[in-house]
């Protein structure tokens, strides 16, 4: 899906990217916030569940 980073705050509910998720104490970089609102759409569809990887050194987020 050609995500952007502007959709993914959108989704997150966050002002901004300098802004952290609720328990969180740091902001997510762009390719994160991306991530995290792809997973929450995946999680809140029919097949929930899952894990999303990515190359070494960027950074890998959770959720369960």
């Amino acid at each position: 899906d050609n995500a952007d980073v502007g959709t993914a705050l959108q989704k997150l509910g966050l002002p901004g990217l300098y802004h952290p998720l609720p328990g969180m104490q740091i902001a997510l970089m762009p390719h994160q916030a991306i991530g995290v609102a792809w997973m929450l759409d995946k999680e809140r569809g029919v097949n929930a569940g899952g894990t999303l990887a990515d190359e070494m050194g960027l950074g890998k987020v959770s959720i369960s």
